[in-house]
């Protein structure tokens, strides 16, 4: 059977922050992620959305309307649980690695944000 994490339907939802992904320079980057957790790695645009979507499917590490996002124990399993739906696809990533990601992703959203509220 298929791998469930490459049948992931990548649909932009309205709270994607395309517009500050679009102009992320790690979307022109071919090279795949590694493994070390020491300096920077690159992720391809595809990696990057199956990310998001996988991120997007645990309201936990989002919402903070959610109980679960006060659990620092299930806010942790659903981390790992993307880590390793990441590297059943191919996409060989540490906790660490997605963690920072995700960080990177939203910083560069609300950079965005505050450039089209001046």
């Amino acid at each position: 059977m298929d791998d469930p994490a490459r049948q992931t339907k990548l649909t932009l939802e309205p709270w994607l922050p395309v517009f500050s992904l679009a102009t992320s320079h790690h979307w022109k980057m071919s090279v795949p992620p590694s493994a070390t957790d020491q300096g920077n790695i690159h992720w391809s645009r595809e990696e990057t959305m199956v990310l998001i979507e996988l991120y997007r499917q645990h309201p936990c590490l989002w919402n903070v309307k959610v109980d679960m996002y006060r659990d620092r124990d299930k806010r942790a399993a659903a981390m790992r649980q993307i880590t390793e739906d990441m590297n059943r696809s191919g996409t060989t990533v540490t906790t660490s690695n997605v963690k920072r990601k995700i960080e990177s992703l939203r910083n560069q959203h609300r950079r965005e944000l505050r450039k089209m509220q001046k």
